[in-house]
């Protein structure tokens, strides 16, 4: 293959970097704090770091072994997911967690060539009732569950 600033491996490691220094410049202004006495800039801070060297090394093989370049014209997918993830946004505070996680499913289906209803609303109702029953009954975060009628 070769090496190539074209390649899949080039592009994911360079979008990692980015991500991560990303999120480490949103975190500048939290105190880091120490192992013992974390602060709020801990966390994020360290997973920006990680995210940031995984980039390096993505980059460094893609550079040194080379990866398949990237497929052009493949935009659908990419809009599909953004577009149900803008509808999960709209929907959760009116429609509520369950019906908003399983639109985003049944939406994001549609980044596929392949379509399978049954399969989809089947994944979509187990999605969204598992987010329900972690997000809501396990950790006790305050997202309405279903939509308040009347």
């Amino acid at each position: 293959m070769g090496a190539s600033w074209r390649g899949r491996d080039v592009w994911a490691g360079l979008l990692f970097i980015a991500i991560g220094a990303s999120a480490a410049w949103l975190a500048r202004n939290l105190a880091v704090g120490q192992a013992m006495r974390m602060g709020p800039g801990y966390v994020p801070r360290g997973l920006a770091i990680v995210v940031m060297a995984l980039g390096v090394i993505v980059l460094l093989r893609g550079l040194l072994r080379g990866s398949a370049a990237i497929e052009p014209g493949r935009w659908r997918p990419l809009l599909v997911v953004l577009g149900a993830t803008v509808v999960f946004g709209l929907l959760i505070e009116r429609a509520g967690l369950v019906l908003a996680g399983a639109a985003l499913v049944v939406a994001a289906r549609f980044a596929d060539d392949e379509r399978r209803p049954a399969e989809t609303f089947a994944f979509a109702a187990a999605l969204a009732l598992a987010a329900a029953a972690l997000f809501v009954g396990a950790l006790g975060l305050p997202y309405r569950v279903w939509p308040e009628f009347g």
